[in-house]
Order: structure tokens, then C-alpha cells, then sequence
């Protein structure tokens, strides 16, 4: 089997909701439509290995993380912390995790203790089949 199967999709809003998945609504490629605009979750297609990232420009004066879950489990967590007090300073935070999904599995973006990103052009989720089981 051979079947493509990849999404990219950024930000559109400074504003994240906290512990419900973030919907990343500028969407660059989704072949397979696998990622919904409307729920903010990439649903599988195909039973396989899978690969996914996120990345995101942190707001200042906050400590936050964003987490990556499949099926409501934590797969990895990136930390965002300011750390200047005279100047802007922004860190630029990301985690990824590679997973077995069968078909069905959902992945997806949460963040906590944290409500904005400072460049939603620069804040994305990413993910793609590396291998299909047969």
C-alpha cells in the first residue's frame, strides 16, 4: 500500500483555548484529508506508523506548554517560559512524537496554563504516514 497520507496547518488566531484541541485553520497541505479544520484532530485512514510535530512562538509574561495526544493521551509536551524581565524575549518551543495509529486513532494540539502565541504564522501542527502495515 502506498497511499499518501500528510497535513500542515498554522494558526490563524493569537487566541488558543485552553485543554480542547487547537484548531489550525490556515491549512497548507492535506493530502488524504485526514486533518479537520472543525475539530482540530487528525483522524487515521490508514492503520501505520505516523509521525507529528508541533511548534509554536510563545506570548511573553507566561509560562505555557502545548501537548500533542492521541485518543486523550499525552504523546509529548514542549514548555514555553519567558525568562527576561527588560526586554522581549521569545522562545520558540516544539516537540514531536512518531506513533502506531490504527484506523480511527485521533491525534491532536492542547494547550495549558497559556491563552495566546505571539505569531500564529509561526505556531503549526504538522503530521504524515511514514509506513502503512499491511
Amino acid at each position: 500500500m502506498n497511499t499518501p497520507v500528510g497535513f500542515h496547518a498554522q494558526l490563524s488566531t493569537y487566541t488558543l483555548p485552553e485543554d480542547t484541541p487547537i484548531k489550525y485553520t490556515d491549512v497548507k497541505f492535506n493530502k488524504g484529508g485526514c486533518y479537520s479544520t472543525i475539530t482540530g484532530k487528525f483522524t487515521a485512514n490508514i492503520h501505520g506508523l505516523y509521525y507529528f510535530e508541533q511548534y509554536w512562538v510563545m506570548w511573553y509574561d507566561q509560562v505555557q506548554y502545548l501537548s500533542i495526544k492521541k485518543n486523550g493521551i499525552e504523546q509529548c509536551r514542549s514548555l514555553g517560559i519567558y525568562y527576561s524581565t527588560d526586554t522581549y524575549a521569545y522562545n520558540a518551543p516544539s516537540c514531536s512524537a512518531v506513533m502506531d495509529l490504527a484506523v480511527g486513532d485521533e491525534v491532536w494540539v492542547t494547550s495549558s496554563h497559556g491563552k495566546r502565541v505571539h505569531i500564529p504564522e509561526l505556531t503549526g501542527f504538522t503530521g504524515f504516514l511514514i509506513k502503512a502495515y499491511v
